[in-house]
C-alpha cells in the first residue's frame, strides 16, 4: 500500500461528499499511480490527446452487509461530453440484473433518488438492465454534468454445484453450460461482485448501447472510466478488486467490527470486487507489478503454484503483446456456475472453485479429477484470463457484437503461453482440448458448423458459442501462423495491441493488422473468410466418434468402480451420465 497515496486519498474522501467536487477538481497523481509506468506515460503524452480527467469518474460510497447479503450505494457520476455532438440523455446499464450474469430473471439491483447537478430528475427504466435520464437541455460538446443516485443491491445465493451435474462436466470439457455464470452472487461465504453498480454503456452508431444482453457470452461493452470507492464492511472480510486499495481504517468507536477501505482505479472498462472472510492472500512482485492470489482457505503450495503460473503468463504476454496496463493484478477463487471456469475484469481475474478444487462423486469423480490434472485446466484458465488483460481490458471490443475479438484471442494467447512455458507438444495438447474438442463435440452431437464472426445473440446455444468462438475462432490464429509465420503473427498482434491500447477495436481493425504482416492482403483475407465467415470446420479441424471421445477422456483410474470398457470405453452408467451432461451443456433435449 502506498503511504503517500493513502494520505492523499484520505484527504480526497473528506472532500468527496462536499459541494460540487467534480473530475476537473481532482489532483490525478494518486489515480496515475494505479497504472503501470508505460500506461502513465500514455495518458501524459501530448500525442494521445486524452487525460484521465477527460474520462467519466464514478465516486461511490458503499456499505456491505454480509449477513443479509445486501448493500447500499451512494453513486455519483462526473461526465464530460466528448461525443462531438449535443447529448439529449444519459443511459445507465446494470448488468447484474441480466439473468446471464447472476442467477435467474429477478432484478437484484434497484436505482432511485436520481439527481442531476443537485436537482431531482426522473429516470425511465427501458428494460431490466437499462435506465434513461432525459437531460433538461442537451449537454453541449465539452460540457460536464454530475448525476447522482441511490442504489440497493441484494446479492443472490448461488446453488451449490451437484456432483455429476452439467457444471462439472462442462468444466471437464471446457464448454460453458446453460444458465447464469454467477458473476454477481454469493456461495459459502464468498461474494462475487461483478457488475455491482450502474455504468455508462459504450456508444454504438452514435447512440448509447441499450441492447439487452445475449443469452450467451459476456454482457460487456464498456468505455474507459475512473473509479473512486469507499467501502464499509466487516473487519474480517478480505478483499480482491480491480484498481488498487490505497487506504484502510477501522471504524470507531462503534461499530468496532467494521472498517472502511478506499479504492482507486484509473482507465478501467469495468470494476469488480471479490470478498470473503475465508480468503487467504499470497503475493509477490513481478516486473514491477504487485501480483496477489486469494484462495478460499489456506493452501500455501497451491497459492505458490498459482502465483508462479500467473507471473509466468504476465511476463509472457508482456513480451509478446506489450506492457501490462496496471500496477496490480489479482487472482481470486470464486464460486462460479454453469461451466464458467473463470471471469476477467480490469486488474482482477477469478477462477472457479470447481477448477481449483473440483467436487464430484460417483463414477464421474475420478474422470473429472484425472481430466483436469492431465489437461492442466487450472493453468490454462489462468493463462486465458490473464490474456484478457490485453484483449478486452487494454484493447476494448464489443463482446456482444464481436465476441471473437477477445475470447478467441485470449484462447490462442494461452497456447502461446504453454508453448513458451512447456514447449510445442504442450501447446498442441491445449489446442486439442481447448479448441478442437469443443468443435468436434458440437459436430458429434449433430449440431452444424457455422460462422464465427457474428453477434453472441445469434449463436443457437452454449455449445455452439464455445465451439465456434473459443474453438474454431482461436484455431484461425493457428492457421494464420502457418500462413504468416510465428514471428510475423506475433508482431501483428503486438502492433494491434499498441495501436488500440485504451481504445475500441473492431474485427476489421484486427484484419488490417494481419494483412500488413507480410503476405498479400488477399491471402490473409481469404484465410479470414474461410475460417471466420464460412463453414469448413470438418475439413480444417476434423471430426471424431464417440469411441474416440472416450479415448480422449483418458483411462479411468483403478479403484473408481467403473466396469469393463464397452464399445465407447465407458460402462453403461457412466455413459448415460456423460450423455445426460452433454445434453444439458448443449441445451438439447
Amino acid at each position: 500500500m502506498k503511504n503517500k497515496a493513502r494520505d492523499l486519498i484520505l484527504v480526497f474522501w473528506a472532500m468527496l461528499w462536499s459541494a460540487s467536487v467534480g473530475a476537473a477538481d481532482f489532483e490525478w497523481g494518486p489515480f496515475l499511480q494505479t497504472l503501470s509506468a508505460p500506461a502513465q506515460k500514455h495518458f501524459q503524452s501530448a500525442a494521445v490527446g486524452r487525460r484521465l480527467s477527460d474520462l467519466p469518474l464514478y465516486q461511490m460510497d458503499m456499505h456491505l452487509n454480509v449477513v443479509m447479503g445486501s448493500y447500499r450505494l451512494h453513486w455519483t457520476l462526473d461526465y464530460q461530453n466528448h461525443t462531438g455532438q449535443p447529448l439529449p440523455d444519459l443511459v445507465l446499464r446494470v448488468f447484474a440484473n441480466a439473468g446471464r450474469a447472476s442467477a435467474g430473471a429477478e432484478a437484484h439491483i434497484d436505482l432511485f433518488d436520481f439527481t442531476l447537478d443537485g436537482a431531482s430528475v426522473k429516470a425511465q427504466q427501458l428494460h431490466a438492465t437499462a435506465w434513461r435520464i432525459v437531460l433538461p437541455s442537451p449537454l453541449a460538446p465539452g460540457a460536464r454534468v454530475s448525476l447522482s443516485l441511490q442504489c440497493r443491491g441484494k446479492i443472490p445465493r448461488l446453488a451449490a454445484a451437484q456432483a455429476g451435474a452439467a457444471d462439472p462436466m462442462a468444466e471437464l470439457l471446457g464448454v460453458p453450460g446453460p444458465g447464469a455464470y454467477g458473476a454477481f452472487g454469493q456461495r459459502e461465504g464468498v461474494f462475487n461482485l461483478g457488475h455491482f453498480f450502474p455504468v455508462l454503456p459504450a456508444r454504438h452508431d452514435q447512440q448509447w448501447d441499450i441492447s439487452p444482453p445475449a443469452a450467451v457470452g459476456d454482457p460487456a461493452h464498456f468505455e474507459l472510466a475512473n473509479v473512486m470507492l469507499k467501502l464499509r464492511l466487516p473487519k474480517t472480510v478480505q478483499l480482491a478488486s480491480s484498481g488498487e486499495q490505497v487506504g484502510e481504517q477501522a471504524l470507531g468507536p462503534l461499530p468496532a467490527d467494521e472498517k472502511e477501505v478506499y479504492l482507486l482505479g484509473a482507465a478501467l472498462r469495468n470494476f469488480a470486487l471479490q470478498l470473503s472472510t475465508r480468503y487467504v492472500a499470497h503475493e509477490k512482485t513481478v516486473a514491477g507489478v504487485r501480483l496477489r492470489v486469494c484462495l478460499v482457505d489456506d493452501d500455501p503450495a497451491l497459492a505458490k503454484k498459482m502465483l508462479a503460473q500467473a507471473a509466468a503468463a504476465l511476463l509472457c504476454y508482456q513480451g509478446l503483446f506489450g506492457p501490462y496496463p496496471y500496477a496490480e493484478l489479482e487472482v481470486a477463487e470464486a464460486p462460479l456456475k454453469s461451466g464458467a471456469a473463470g471471469m476477467e475484469y480490469p486488474g482482477l481475474v477469478t477462477v472457479a472453485s470447481s477448477v481449483i478444487a473440483p467436487k464430484a462423486a460417483g463414477p464421474m469423480a475420478a474422470l473429472m479429477t484425472g481430466w483436469l490434472d492431465s489437461t492442466a485446466t487450472l493453468e490454462f484458465v489462468l493463462a486465458h484470463e490473464v490474456a484478457h488483460q490485453w484483449f478486452h481490458v487494454l484493447v476494448g471490443s464489443d463482446s456482444g457484437r464481436h465476441p471473437f475479438l477477445d475470447e478467441a484471442l485470449a484462447n490462442y494467447a494461452a497456447t502461446l503461453y504453454f508453448e513458451k512455458q512447456h514447449g510445442p507438444r504442450a501447446a498442441a495438447g491445449q489446442r486439442k482440448w481447448q479448441m478442437e474438442l469443443p468443435y468436434q463435440l458440437l459436430r458429434l452431437l449433430g449440431q452444424p458448423d457455422g460462422v464465427v464472426l457474428r453477434p453472441a445473440k445469434d449463436f443457437e446455444n452454449q455449445l455452439a458459442y464455445a465451439a465456434l468462438v473459443y474453438g474454431k475462432g482461436a484455431l484461425f490464429f493457428s492457421a494464420a501462423r502457418k500462413l504468416l509465420g510465428k514471428r510475423a503473427l506475433v508482431r501483428a498482434l503486438r502492433q494491434y495491441t499498441q495501436r488500440y491500447a485504451f481504445a475500441q477495436a473492431r474485427p476489421e481493425d484486427l484484419l488490417a493488422q494481419l494483412q500488413a504482416a507480410g503476405k498479400t492482403a488477399k491471402q490473409v483475407k481469404d484465410l479470414w473468410q474461410r475460417w471466420l465467415q464460412e463453414s469448413h470446420g470438418d475439413e480444417d479441424i476434423g471430426t471424431l466418434q464417440l469411441g474416440d471421445l472416450a479415448g480422449m477422456l483418458g483411462k479411468i483410474p483403478a479403484g473408481s468402480q467403473v466396469g469393463p470398457a464397452a464399445a465407447t470405453g465407458m460402462d453403461p452408467a457412466t455413459l448415460r451420465l456423460f450423455q445426460q451432461a452433454v445434453r444439458q451443456i448443449s441445451g438439447g433435449p
